[in-house]
């Protein structure tokens, strides 16, 4: 399957939970709204720069196989480095004030950000036993080689829903300060290129032949439960509209994601082949990842509109 297609059909697969919980949010929120004798409903529409915390370093080492014979000992050992970039979200919230000053919100972003990193050599290594002209008698041999390995390229994914406590400080007619806090559940999936998977190979005469894959590895969407808060000032531009700054915090722990491998990839140096399903299931089988570890957590500056509905 392309790696698109698994995209979408994880995205599909995740959206229920997202509107379970967007529903049950909303429930309580009108709720709550009944149960007050005066209620303000607000809507706002806010530009994200996101700068996320993400920064981390995965190790991929492994021993791999020598197909026609056995190897006396192999290693692969590659480390990526991933950061995530500052990227731009939307964000959108509905506000209930059941006074002047304390209410309840309910906010949705979404957005998209480039995971990017430079990447040291790829370190490969076999020691096997070969049977070479013109004495064809059994002997050992030894292969080592870096590969100079491109920087990491890939995308995360972001769908994030949270429902906080609301409170006021009027401190002009023209402006206000506004503090939340409350609870998120962040959806995520992500893809990155690439994880190196060399194939050694010893054919007739004993003459080894070394591949090299470049291999696109992405995620399901998976969910992290967090915490967040923002600040907020509101500038009072008529009696229905204002124009909002906030900045926001939002906080979720470490998380092990399992990776898959996608069918598109690289033969190193960089020419494009696409895997069989045995070449999946080969990988598959010798190839064990250390779990991949994702955090959330990430600072934005916001700006937007305000919009008063009655």
């Amino acid at each position: 399957m392309a790696l698109n297609e698994s995209y979408a059909k994880f995205r599909v697969n995740s959206m229920p939970q997202m509107k379970n919980l967007l529903f049950s949010c909303l429930l309580l929120l009108e709720t709550a709204a009944f149960l007050s004798a005066a209620v303000k409903h607000e809507f706002q529409l806010t530009l994200n720069y996101s700068m996320p915390f993400f920064n981390y370093q995965f190790q991929n080492d492994f021993q791999p196989h020598l197909l026609y014979s056995d190897p006396l000992s192999s290693s692969s050992k590659q480390t990526m480095n991933f950061q995530e970039q500052n990227q731009f979200l939307f964000s959108t919230a509905y506000n209930l004030f059941f006074s002047s000053r304390n209410g309840m919100q309910i906010k949705f972003n979404t957005g998209s950000g480039r995971l990017a990193g430079e990447n040291p050599d790829v370190a490969l290594r076999l020691d096997y036993i070969g049977h070479q002209p013109p004495a064809y008698e059994p002997r050992e041999y030894h292969y080592q080689d870096v590969l100079a390995w491109p920087a990491t390229e890939g995308k995360v994914r972001h769908t994030t829903i949270s429902l906080n406590y609301l409170h006021s400080f009027q401190l002009h007619e023209a402006f206000q300060i506004r503090a939340s806090a409350g609870f998120s559940l962040a959806s995520q999936s992500l893809d990155f290129k690439y994880l190196a998977y060399p194939r050694f190979t010893l054919g007739g005469h004993s003459v080894l032949f070394v591949d090299t894959y470049m291999l696109e590895a992405f995620s399901k969407n998976f969910i992290q439960p967090g915490i967040n808060g923002s600040l907020q000032l509101v500038i009072k531009l008529s009696s229905w509209i204002s124009f909002l700054f906030d900045s926001e915090i939002v906080l979720t722990s470490l998380r092990a994601i399992a990776l898959q491998i996608s069918d598109q990839a690289l033969l190193f140096p960089g020419d494009p082949m696409t895997l069989t399903r045995e070449n999946l299931q080969e990988i598959s089988k010798r190839m064990q990842f250390a779990p991949f570890k994702y955090n959330a957590s990430r600072f934005s500056a916001n700006f937007g509109l305000l919009i008063k509905l009655n």
